[in-house]
């Protein structure tokens, strides 16, 4: 090593006359230098660089501080992680051991990183009678936990979107979600939709338990979409009378006590059938087919179906909307039920 050997003259117990030294015209780059403290048992010796900074390139003694001693030449871990270093991680030139010595015996833990959270009320697919007139009301909630602040200003970070068909169109462009009310519209075999999209920028870098700058989880910017439909469907309308209807035409049937949105082909419905009743009505879509079965729950289960009167008529749905042929099945007894009854009824 140039510098080498040292002599008494190139050994200094003060730190003072140490750093006068080098700074005089008598030293000279790639001088090897050492420093002795008594008190600490400590030797360090240092090579002087051609800028006449100095660089430690050896320590000697029990009391040795490891702040100050640093890597003289990069280190690329290899073989297997150690620590908080990975495989592949390089110890650049110029680290402290005391640094070194931290990662190796800390092991870092990654922050927790929550992600946004956005949602609108009300949503999915909501079911109405075919022909209702509603009036949407689309209330966004957006907890925005670790990603980033939307950006005042900026008229597209919220949005809400309509369509009746392939084409949507712009209702709501704002730079944070707000509530949106829109004008009222009759629900019809067209599926009503909305979508309402919120997207936010990347959230904060948070510090590791060692306190360093931690990416891993960290949330990056996206956008996040919700949807609300309506759906006209219609109505399968059941129920008993005291009184037997003289002509069951489409505002009767629609005025049977009992109604569901949500029938198929083979859903069973249970009706009640108070004591004096006179009359027994079912009706739903004809595209359903054929009634399956209707049991008299109190005569042990037994098929009535045969009993009743099948009518088809036509339907209007909710506000006199366009009418549908309808399977009408009315059961009309001798004499008036005596009793309370339970119809067990498969569509």
């Amino acid at each position: 090593m140039d510098g080498f050997p040292m002599d008494e003259s190139s050994v200094f117990k003060d730190a003072v006359k140490l750093d006068a030294y080098i700074a005089s015209p008598v030293c000279y780059p790639g001088q090897v230098l050492s420093f002795v403290n008594e008190e600490e048992n400590t030797t360090i010796v240092y090579k002087i660089n051609p800028d006449k900074s100095k660089s430690i390139v050896g320590l000697v003694g029990d009391a040795a501080d490891t702040s100050v001693v640093k890597l003289n030449e990069d280190i690329q871990v290899l073989g297997g992680a150690i620590g908080s270093f990975k495989v592949g991680d390089t110890v650049r030139q110029g680290v402290s051991v005391t640094s070194i010595l931290k990662k190796i015996l800390q092991t870092a833990i990654s922050p927790s990183y929550v992600a946004p959270v956005f949602s609108i009320n009300p949503s999915g697919i909501q079911k109405v009678e075919i022909g209702t007139m509603v009036t949407p009301v689309i209330r966004p909630v957006f907890v925005q936990n670790d990603a980033g602040s939307l950006p005042a200003g900026n008229n597209t970070n919220y949005v809400v979107e309509k369509t009746t068909s392939e084409i949507w169109l712009k209702k709501v462009e704002s730079d944070s979600p707000i509530d949106f009310t829109d004008e009222p519209i009759q629900i019809t075999g067209d599926v009503l939709r909305y979508r309402s999209k919120l997207s936010y920028p990347d959230g904060a870098v948070k510090n590791n338990n060692l306190g360093e700058p931690d990416p891993t989880g960290q949330i990056i910017g996206a956008s996040i979409t919700r949807e609300l439909s309506y759906n006209g469907v219609r109505n399968l309308f059941y129920g008993t009378s005291p009184e037997v209807s003289a002509l069951l035409d489409s505002d009767a049937i629609r005025r049977q006590r009992f109604s569901s949105l949500d029938h198929q082909k083979g859903q069973k419905i249970t009706l009640g059938i108070v004591s004096g009743s006179k009359e027994v009505v079912i009706a739903y879509p004809s595209t359903l087919g054929d009634i399956a079965s209707i049991k008299y729950i109190e005569l042990g289960n037994t098929e009535v179906k045969d009993t009743f009167t099948r009518m088809d008529t036509d339907v209007a749905g909710a506000e006199g909307f366009y009418p549908i042929p309808y399977n009408v099945y009315v059961y009309r007894p001798a004499a008036p039920f005596g009793s309370n009854a339970t119809f067990e009824i498969t569509i």
